[in-house]
């Protein structure tokens, strides 16, 4: 951890564990479930893997993998995804990065992909929103 320039309390606070449970990982005393290599791996940017290697190993080079905002916990930031897409009723998130990567209305709900199509022509025709 302190290869990645972070403390076992700065690594608990981000991932928002009791520090113990950090030490008990550390000191080998606890196993690494699937989602506690995901989130590790996401905090340190590096593969899930890199995560077993031998004690002495050398230290891969952060790969491209994006952690939510500095300060935020990915339980927080998958809180909150989870809370957007519930409240605009779409199941999946790929079904929300279809929509935002191509464009493509096909897998949200009729009534949003309404809402959707229409706030893109108002935008496209710079008109004010009903709002004000």
């Amino acid at each position: 951890m302190l290869a990645r320039g972070l403390t076992q309390k700065e690594v608990s606070d981000r991932l928002g564990w009791h520090t113990s449970n950090t030490s008990r990982i550390v000191s080998g005393k606890t196993m690494l479930s699937a989602v506690t290599r995901q989130m590790l791996a996401r905090l340190f940017q590096c593969a899930e893997g890199d995560l077993l290697l031998p004690v002495g190993s050398a230290i891969p080079q952060r790969s491209a993998v994006r952690t939510p905002v500095s300060g935020q916990t990915v339980n927080e930031f998958n809180a909150r995804l989870k809370a957007l897409l519930t409240v605009l009723n779409i199941r999946r998130v790929e079904d929300l990065m279809l929509f935002l990567v191509a464009g493509d209305f096909t897998a949200m709900p009729p009534k949003l992909a309404r809402q959707l199509s229409r706030e893109l022509n108002r935008n496209e025709n710079h008109q004010p929103d009903d709002d004000g």
